[in-house]
């Protein structure tokens, strides 16, 4: 059973997190209940990045976990319905199991709501069980983890999740992954969590398996502290990020980089040590042509692209709107094509 609870009061669980966690993550994080969507500045990287915080994320997540579990479960959301502005935390069902959802749907931070997209994908893994299995003990990158639902499929499945989102999302995404019976090791520190989950949150073979690390990581910035500490990735995974023409480029192009990192030399002597190019999947709804065109062309250019045929994507998906792609990364000499 989802420890999942219904919180009329928007945002009040998310509200509990940042007024325990904030003063000393991000200052400006409180605001998020009430719209604010602060970016990231040198003073809050300094504060996110510090050992004391990644233990006070670790220590408030367990508490609004706690909050969650005392206040009820909430009704279903599917695929399909609106966002409720008065549901702070939401039940979702993936393959007969419930997942938790902790959200702000009246904060105007694009990170703090739940979208299709992440449910749509859940439900295409689900369908293509053979993908989902393959997934187990291999390393995923989720760029814009949001509310942490593809995460928590994922590692219930045996995969290893490194969720990565804005400094402004963390409070809330490492209080969903604690919702849902991840507890953190007690080695968080410089900003990161990593968790491991309670008897019973994987799904049958995978208890020793499954593994979520929260860290915050821009689209834009300097991806190799991200490869050394978690990669190299099997698998990078997008859901509703595809949201802003001008940020798609950057968001693309951070995930080309990062492939092509995965290339590095293995010896003074510059040989390179092969390691196979990640699957990626983006998942995403059709919100707006121009924005959907940009991604269209930057793709194809950037890499091997092709969108999973309707016929794959399951019958939860039918006529939801959710388009999910699959791209590869080109051989070195058609990358340097691209520069």
């Amino acid at each position: 059973m989802c420890a999942c609870a219904y919180v009329r009061a928007p945002g009040l669980l998310v509200a509990a997190f940042l007024e325990s966690a904030a003063a000393v993550v991000h200052p400006r994080l409180v605001a998020h209940a009430g719209g604010v969507h602060a970016p990231p500045t040198p003073t809050t990287h300094a504060l996110l990045h510090g050992a004391r915080a990644a233990r006070t994320h670790a220590r408030a997540a367990n508490r609004v976990a706690t909050m969650a579990a005392s206040a009820g479960v909430s009704g279903e959301r599917s695929l399909g319905s609106m966002n409720d502005a008065s549901s702070s935390s939401v039940s979702i069902r993936i393959g007969g199991r419930s997942y938790c959802v902790l959200q702000a749907p009246d904060s105007h931070n694009h990170g703090l709501c739940l979208w299709d997209s992440g449910i749509g994908l859940c439900h295409y893994l689900h369908h293509n069980r053979k993908l989902l299995e393959s997934m187990k003990g291999k390393r995923v990158l989720e760029v814009g983890a949001g509310c942490g639902l593809v995460a928590l499929v994922l590692a219930a499945h045996g995969a290893h999740v490194t969720a990565t989102d804005l400094p402004s999302v963390m409070g809330n995404l490492n209080a969903c992954v604690a919702a849902n019976g991840w507890k953190p090791e007690p080695s968080c520190e410089a900003g990161v969590c990593a968790y491991v989950p309670a008897p019973g949150v994987c799904v049958e073979g995978c208890e020793h398996a499954g593994r979520i690390v929260v860290r915050a990581f821009c689209w834009g910035e300097d991806a190799h502290p991200l490869l050394e500490a978690h990669g190299p990735f099997d698998y990078i995974i997008g859901t509703d990020v595809l949201y802003s023409a001008a940020l798609v480029p950057v968001l693309l192009r951070s995930v080309l980089d990062i492939s092509r990192a995965q290339e590095r030399p293995a010896s003074a002597d510059g040989s390179v040590k092969r390691v196979p190019p990640p699957v990626i999947l983006f998942a995403n709804e059709i919100r707006c042509t121009d924005t959907h065109a940009v991604f269209l062309a930057t793709a194809a250019r950037l890499f091997g692209f092709k969108e999973i045929p309707s016929k794959r994507l399951g019958p939860e998906l039918a006529g939801a709107g959710v388009h999910v792609y699959e791209l590869t990364k080109r051989m070195v000499m058609a990358d340097a094509a691209t520069e």
